[in-house]
């Protein structure tokens, strides 16, 4: 695998996740990772496995040597870096250490030692902040140790520390999570730190001027010392005698502050001088500080996994990486799914319900979007505009399709940074302010006056056909980002026990809602069980693909059987493959199911799968619109009347592929294609963060599969191209001798001849017949030509000319043919189907009139290669992806294709067929 490295410098950290193809790295195995043939030091952890039991992901710790920015990762015998001697509160690696006592964190590095002192979290009404007792290393590398420190409190607030240890980079990477187990809402009121050592100067520069004190209370304005509030966003950091201090996303994610005393620095993470902030029951709020000892603080270097080969591992399904075939194959895809997503953030949000908004500000330039994008109750997730699900106040989509799994996906398959840090970011936000830290639930965006705002508009409880993983746990096999991890797991244990249940009630209680309500739980669940292959996640799994396969074989026997469930009488809402059944909700369950089955091999899964995509085909589709019923039979009249939301078809297409793919079923494969296609001019603006996830959780996927089925279709071309049934044929000399072949038959032309060279202009060309068929699979052809005719310098006219053709019937079936246009000569090979094969090419600007040249090709369908020669120097040399097949009945001499000629004399053949 290659890993490159977008800011390399000498003794860089890189921390990087990195998937295998199934089979290609044993459990156990060791790994290599070098730069230019050079070893570096390494660390690694296997975090999933494919069914097979090889290694599917791995999690590194890398040091660059210099500061070369492309590395490969290879297997290879050896053992990751491990700490020699951890001790029971303590890390050191050289003469760097890091230890946690009392209630500080102290790191020493250089002669130099700084202490972390984290101050009680005050909160109205207050609540316990816990302390921290538990210290684990979670990642015993001597390269770049993690180690957790945090408290085990069940109420209040419980405050957990992840500590990574860089020694040559003298840098401490500082995390805070606090969690509000409270069992009502609560006020934060503040929240900070205070940083003692390093020897800070009491002062810190910024713009040219030397401070005291920055504050961010809002996002967009800031605050100076006791200067007037003023617009502007900058950095969060300071650099006071040896300290060198960065809060990471400081204003992104403010209000916050920083002040330089005199011996210590005092980081508010959440200020007094800010308003409280009303936190719901179950929210984390973390941020990120980096500490530097003597030297400027660097975080880990940038880094990107070679498209390419990430995405032919297949750990996220068939993706495919873009790429010049995708641009060239799926330009549409590329472009509008490109337009979506840099137009996804806005320059001004709108403040007034139906008020314009401003145009979209680049994805990258987070100072240009609208401030509302931004704060730590919102940062990483996507405001809607105002009145979106009948709400009075701003909403926020809380990452609605799992909006960070799609910019993972696109991440992997451009290699672009950007899109893997906007994706960790919105997964950050989906673990920590809408993933509940006390019974693992996933909150909801709801409706009208519960509509989200992350403060006092909760509703209730979540809602099972809003629950995603798959960007949690990206962000950790990706990132390392273990708290997106433990909030997938809870999700997970939590659907478990939403689900729990021996019969077929457990399921269909929540499938009486709508189907999403089965689909995304069956997703979310495949999300976590695809890493931890956790057998109680797996069972209820299986519970579930077991319902759906009888309650899809024949929905009206069950609504005609069941009338009771959990011994009370039932009341559907929508039904699946019923009134009110919706095909973007059946694609949801497809997905599910395609996962599961790709996990297991349930055939419960597999006919559901099949029974639901010809209820799509058959039902659902609308040739001509080239969209799906938005609802069937729709109770709302909004819902029914010419209503064709083209974008949802990326929703459906991939389990009509799946559904293929599983039956053979042509009318799938072709319902999937044409949604697929139809969908693309509604990605140019999809309208922010939840667009997004519906539109690009797996429309890439398809991508791959739409490729993958071309591959397949010219593989079958390719098969019933059978050996050719001809025999051998072989002549040597003059272009005139040929007519004395006693194997030819000369059937059209009226060649004239000088010193044995054809004459080729006008009628003076010939055609011959093959007294028998001749083999197409191998030959050797040569001839001189000597032009009657200067090839001009580019631009050119076309000057169509043909020199040599063998064929069978008609003149395009099972040929070899000589020709050029332009400046170039070409050499072209067709198949038994018409269907060109490969192209032999070579310039021909030094042509020149009355200047003879010799021409030789020679092919081999066995071998799989054909190559040209120019005046005895190789000009080319191309493989043969499929046979000539059929055999050749016609040569043609100075004649086709489109009845040209050579324009010059032919002489000096040599034909060796066979």
């Amino acid at each position: 695998m290659r890993i490159l490295v977008e800011t390399p410098r000498p003794g860089g950290l890189l921390l990087c996740g990195v998937p295998f193809a199934p089979g290609a790295l044993a459990p156990g195995s060791g790994l290599s990772l070098t730069a230019n043939g050079v070893a570096l030091p390494l660390w690694w952890e296997e975090r999933a496995w494919w069914q097979d039991g090889s290694v599917k992901w791995a999690w590194l710790h890398g040091r660059l040597v210099d500061a070369g920015g492309e590395l490969v990762l290879a297997s290879a015998a050896g053992a990751p870096a491990v700490l020699a001697s951890p001790g029971a509160c303590s890390v050191e690696v050289g003469d760097v250490g890091l230890w946690c006592e009392g209630n500080r964190i102290v790191c020493r590095a250089g002669g130099l030692e700084l202490s972390i002192h984290p101050e009680p979290v005050r909160t109205e009404p207050s609540a316990p902040t816990g302390s921290p007792s538990l210290f684990e290393i979670l990642e015993p590398s001597a390269i770049a140790p993690l180690v957790r420190w945090r408290s085990v409190d069940s109420a209040g607030v419980r405050v957990d520390h992840l500590l990574r240890l860089d020694p040559v980079g003298q840098t401490l990477y500082w995390q805070q999570r606090v969690s509000f187990l409270t069992a009502e809402p609560c006020s934060l009121c503040s929240l900070g730190a205070r940083i003692q050592g390093g020897g800070p100067s009491g002062t810190f520069a910024l713009d040219g001027q030397e401070h005291q004190s920055l504050t961010v209370l809002r996002p967009g304005r800031y605050r100076l010392d006791q200067e007037q509030e003023q617009e502007g966003r900058p950095p969060v950091a300071l650099h006071g005698g040896d300290l060198w201090l960065t809060l990471e996303k400081g204003w992104q994610r403010s209000p916050c502050a920083i002040e330089a005393r005199s011996g210590e620095v005092r980081l508010a993470l959440y200020p007094e001088a800010a308003p409280p902030l009303i936190v719901q029951p179950g929210t984390s709020f973390r941020h990120a500080v980096r500490l530097a000892l003597g030297r400027e603080d660097q975080a880990p270097v940038a880094w990107h996994l070679d498209p390419e080969q990430a995405c032919s591992t297949g750990a996220c399904g068939p993706l495919m990486a873009r790429g010049p075939r995708t641009e060239r194959l799926f330009p549409g895809y590329e472009q509008a799914l490109e337009a979506g997503l840099q137009g996804a953030r806005l320059s001004r949000l709108d403040r007034q319900r139906g008020e314009a908004v401003g145009p979209a500000a680049a994805l990258a330039d987070e100072e240009a979007q609208d401030e509302e994008y931004f704060g730590l109750q919102h940062y990483g997730d996507w405001p809607m505009a105002l009145g979106a699900y009948g709400g009075q106040r701003r909403m926020y989509a809380d990452n609605e399709y799992d909006t960070p799994y799609a910019f993972f996906l696109q991440f992997l398959r451009t290699g672009r940074s950007l899109y893997r840090e906007v994706a960790g970011h919105g997964a950050v936000h989906l673990a920590d302010v809408d993933a509940k830290a006390t019974d693992g639930d996933l909150r909801y965006h709801a409706y009208y006056d519960q509509a989200e705002d992350h403060a006092a508009h909760r509703p209730p409880g979540g809602d099972l056909g809003h629950y995603w993983t798959d960007g949690l746990v990206l962000n950790y096999l990706l990132c390392g980002d273990l708290w997106s991890w433990e909030a997938a797991l809870a999700l997970a244990r939590f659907l478990v026990q939403r689900f729990a249940g021996t019969d077929d009630d457990a399921v269909r209680r929540h499938f009486l809602g709508c189907e999403r309500a089965v689909g995304w739980p069956l997703t979310a669940l495949a999300g976590v069980a695809e890493v931890s292959g956790d057998p109680e996640v797996m069972h209820t799994m299986q519970r579930m693909a077991g319902y759906l396969a009888r309650f899809t074989a024949d929905p009206d026997r069950e609504l005609e059987e069941v009338t009771r469930v959990d011994g009370h009488p039932l009341r559907w809402w929508r039904i699946c493959q019923e009134d009110g059944t919706k095909p973007f909700m059946l694609g949801v369950v497809l997905e599910g199911l395609e996962r599961y089955h790709r996990l297991t091999g349930d055939s419960a899964a597999a006919l559901a799968v099949q029974a639901i995509c010809r209820f799509l085909v058959e039902v659902m589709w609308v040739p001509g619109i080239e969209a799906f019923v938005y609802e069937w039979n729709a109770f709302n009249r909004s819902h029914r009347e010419e209503v064709y939301p083209h974008y949802i078809n990326m929703m459906v297409a991939p389990g009509l592929a799946y559904g293929y793919e599983l039956s053979g079923d042509p009318r799938f494969r072709e319902v999937a294609t044409r949604a697929f296609h139809g969908a693309l001019w509604t990605l140019f603006a999809p309208g922010g963060g939840k667009e997004i996830g519906m539109v690009g959780r797996t429309s890439a996927l398809m991508v791959g599969r739409l490729y993958q089925w071309r591959q397949a279709d010219e593989e079958a071309r390719a098969g019933r191209q059978h050996p050719s049934a001809g025999v051998s044929f072989a002549f040597a000399g003059s272009a005139e001798a040929l007519n004395d072949h006693p194997a030819l038959t000369r059937r059209a032309g009226q060649p004239r001849y000088s010193a044995g060279a054809l004459v080729s202009e006008g009628d003076s060309f010939a055609v011959y017949a093959f007294q028998d068929p001749v083999t197409t699979d191998r030959g050797e052809v040569a001839f001189t030509f000597t032009p009657a005719w200067t090839c001009p310098s580019p631009p050119a006219p076309v000057a169509q000319r043909a020199y040599l053709h063998l064929c069978d019937r008609p003149f395009t079936r099972s040929c070899v043919s000589v020709i050029s246009f332009y400046t170039a000569l070409h050499v072209r090979f067709y198949d038994a189907e018409r269907n060109y094969v490969e192209v032999l090419e070579a310039e021909i600007r030094s042509w020149r009139q009355d200047e003879e040249v010799a021409v030789r090709i020679r092919w081999d369908v066995d071998a799989g290669e054909a190559t040209l020669w120019l005046n005895g120097q190789k000009c080319d040399r191309r493989k043969l992806g499929r046979r000539l097949s059929g055999a050749f009945q016609v040569l043609h001499l100075g004649h086709r294709p489109g009845n040209w000629r050579a324009d010059g004399l032919l002489d000096r053949l040599e034909l060796r067929l066979g």
